[in-house]
């Protein structure tokens, strides 16, 4: 019984494939390779240093407002002597303090602004092979190298 069943299977496949369609692996030669290529625009964004201004006059208005602060402020410490002294400093300190305030130099902030440039993509391959004897064009998503794989489906009409 087990082998009237394997010849049954077996005559029952051989009679399926032949009413369905058979498919095997074929290369095809490749004849010609042409890249299509799309141009693009990609923004990028730039940015550079801004040039620090010419260099302007010291004012003394920063200075003589500092050291006349400071020395309030430094005559309010010690005693005797030491309040001259501290007033002294506090009017120094005070000085140096508004100078630089109002002479300080701005550090250059950047400019930026947005430039278009142009980039040349592949987007695929044009490619012309022959196969029985036969040319195709197909395009293909990369270059296939020298020959080209191919599914070939046969079916009876």
């Amino acid at each position: 019984m087990n082998l009237s069943r394997i010849i049954f299977a077996g005559v029952t496949t051989v009679a399926l494939s032949s009413f369905s369609h058979a498919q095997t692996q074929e290369v095809g030669q490749v004849l010609r390779t042409e890249p299509l290529v799309e141009r693009v625009a990609v923004q990028n964004q730039v940015c550079d240093q801004a040039t620090p201004a010419a260099p302007k006059e010291r004012g003394v208005a920063g200075a003589i407002l500092g050291g006349v602060a400071g020395a309030v402020v430094g005559s309010r410490f010690g005693k005797g002597h030491g309040k001259d002294a501290m007033t002294v400093a506090g009017a120094v300190g005070g000085a140096i303090a508004g100078d630089r305030i109002q002479n300080s130099d701005v550090a250059a902030q950047p400019v930026c602004r947005q430039v278009t440039t142009y980039q040349d993509r592949v987007n695929g391959y044009r490619v012309t092979f022959r196969y029985a004897g036969r040319d195709y064009t197909q395009v293909l998503p990369r270059d296939p190298g020298p020959t080209v794989p191919l599914s070939v489906t046969v079916t009876a009409h």
